[in-house]
């Protein structure tokens, strides 16, 4: 089996750039007997292995028993041993999470904070890989799921994941590596248990290689999978258009990749893994058209053929500050504002090719002036449209939501709108041959000085 373990390492460069590799140790005999091979391994590879065990607290005297034979193990092999001891059903009770989902986060973080940049290697073999795989099926799971465990996810490896369970018993019996048994591991009542003990073994009798199927199938599906993941990755880069996304491109698409796609935008605006039924109605509508709430407090519009999702602001309320040159604070913004003539202006253009959408005539500004958000009736002249417009009717053509409209300054004077964010300057403020004296906005947010 070890030459086995060998071949997989190597196919997935596993140990590439390891140093340190934190093996999570049960006391099972899958991670016994991985714990063996890693042992047997480190000078090979050169990294150093600490072994990490963790007492759910779930099965009290058996928890206890596997984790004093962990403990007595690593002191008799002088291996570096980590271990926690934490009462899940208390902290899941109190998270609202599952007991297999809590466990399994604690667990995590816990093999995360052993050591900075270190592989953690788990026991997952190829039966478990089956067993995932059929139990993702009967809930309707996609590609992804069908792929079941991998064998490299981020800095998580799985050194046995080519390894049958039936392998790896023998190999303990050869070498007299001793492991304890969980009890629960019998119990059908739950489902994965029912799947091991009373399912799988009915595909021995279509074929008594299934396994080795199984993984041939894993092979196959990992490269589709694979191939339509970065043709997804495309698919958003061609899509992106600045803050937002193209609708029109997205659904021309073919839905393996679309679908794809749309996952993936909604993982970096959300943060998370989304549900299938909000991938499947943000995918709905690009086709619809008009907007979905999703998780997070976040909105998702398509409108004129874009795709534009954001966090809902909470609304606005009406704010006036008076102008003055330095820093100030307007609604949730901090501004900036600075004055320069022409020459300094003209440098600084050369450096931010942006400036001048945020910059405007100081010496045309009329009576009171002040930064504030927009009013009803509203009305800009902007060089580029060569026609007024108020903010209402610009905003709509523009596809701008709603929920961030009352949030955008505007500068204003006794004659009007002077200048609105991302928009740029009147017509009347606009910079000339003329100005002397030049305007510089600024903005940030308060979030800035945190």
């Amino acid at each position: 089996m070890i030459e086995k373990v060998i071949s997989t390492v190597k196919k997935h460069n596993m140990f590439l750039g390891a140093d340190t590799i934190i093996a999570a140790v049960s006391g099972g005999a899958d991670s016994m007997a991985m714990l063996n091979i890693l042992c047997s391994l480190r000078q090979e590879f050169g990294f150093e292995l600490i072994v990490a065990h963790v007492n759910h607290g779930i099965r009290k005297y058996e928890a206890d028993r596997d984790e004093n034979f962990v403990i007595n193990f690593c002191h008799e092999k002088k291996l570096r041993l980590e271990t926690l001891r934490v009462n899940i059903p208390q902290i899941s009770k109190s998270s609202g999470e599952g007991i297999e989902e809590c466990a399994r986060r604690i667990r995590y973080e816990f093999l995360s904070s052993i050591a900075e940049n270190a592989l953690i290697a788990t026991a997952h073999t190829l039966s478990d890989r089956i067993e995932t795989m059929l139990f993702n099926l009967a809930r309707g799971t996609g590609l992804e799921g069908l792929c079941s465990i991998k064998p490299v996810r981020d800095n998580i490896i799985r050194p046995l994941i080519d390894c049958t369970t039936e392998e790896v018993k023998t190999y303990c019996e050869k070498y007299n590596i001793p492991f304890v048994f969980d009890s629960s591991n019998s119990d059908e009542k739950y489902s994965r248990n029912y799947l091991r003990k009373s399912v799988i073994p009915l595909f021995g009798r279509i074929n008594q290689n299934y396994q080795l199927s199984f993984l041939r199938c894993f092979d196959n599906l990992t490269e589709d999978n694979d191939f339509l993941n970065i043709m997804a990755e495309q698919l958003v880069a061609e899509c992106k258009k600045g803050s937002c996304y193209s609708a029109a491109v997205l659904a021309s698409s073919s839905p393996a990749i679309r679908k794809r796609a749309v996952k993936n935008i909604l993982i970096s605006k959300l943060g998370s893994a989304p549900l299938s039924e909000h991938i499947n109605a943000l995918d709905d509508l690009l086709f619809t058209g008009g907007s979905i709430t999703l998780p997070g407090d976040t909105r998702a519009t398509v409108k004129n053929e874009k795709l534009i999702i954001n966090n809902r602001v909470l609304k606005v309320p009406p704010f006036s500050v008076k102008f003055d040159i330095g820093e100030l604070l307007c609604g949730s913004k901090k501004v900036t504002v600075t004055v320069a003539d022409r020459t300094e202006f003209k440098n600084q253009q050369i450096i931010h090719n942006k400036l001048l959408d945020y910059s405007l005539d100081y010496d045309k500004l009329n009576g009171n002036v002040v930064f504030r958000n927009r009013r009803g009736g509203d009305k800009i002249r902007i060089s580029k449209r060569n026609c007024t417009k108020t903010l209402k009717k610009l905003f709509n053509e523009d596809s701008v939501p709603e929920e961030i409209r009352d949030d955008l300054l505007v500068l204003a004077d006794d004659s009007g709108v002077a200048w609105l964010e991302g928009y740029g300057s009147d017509r009347r403020c606009e910079i000339s041959e003329s100005t002397k004296n030049i305007l510089i906005i600024k903005i940030g947010s308060h979030a800035d000085d945190k």
